[in-house]
């Protein structure tokens, strides 16, 4: 899976489009859909090595961004999962469809 797919299958799950996620758009909804694509972006794509990409290759597909961004986004997302029920429903059905399409598979403790 590719970081690409991530963002496209994120786009398709919440409407928000790619550009959108990627762009420099920050109101609440196209943050909160950028945090859920950059977690699972870090839960599903894989390097050769079989890692998780670096944040600083995460910040350069999501339109260059500082790589603190990427980790402040995936930590936020994951406080998220555990405070807020919505979000942790959009993450889970997210996470399904990735899974499905992903023979690696996502689990949040791997992140």
């Amino acid at each position: 899976m590719t970081i690409a797919e991530v963002l496209k299958a994120t786009s398709a799950h919440t409407g928000i489009p790619v550009q959108e996620l990627t762009g420099p758009m920050r109101s609440k909804p196209v943050v909160r859909a950028r945090q859920l694509a950059q977690l699972m972006a870090r839960m599903h794509v894989k390097t050769p090595s079989g890692k998780p990409p670096s944040f600083p290759v995460i910040a350069r597909a999501f339109g260059g961004r500082d790589h603190s961004t990427v980790q402040h986004g995936v930590t936020t997302a994951l406080k998220l999962i555990d405070d807020d029920a919505d979000f942790r429903r959009h993450a889970a059905s997210l996470n399904s469809k990735l899974m499905a399409d992903d023979s690696a598979g996502g689990h949040w403790g791997r992140v």
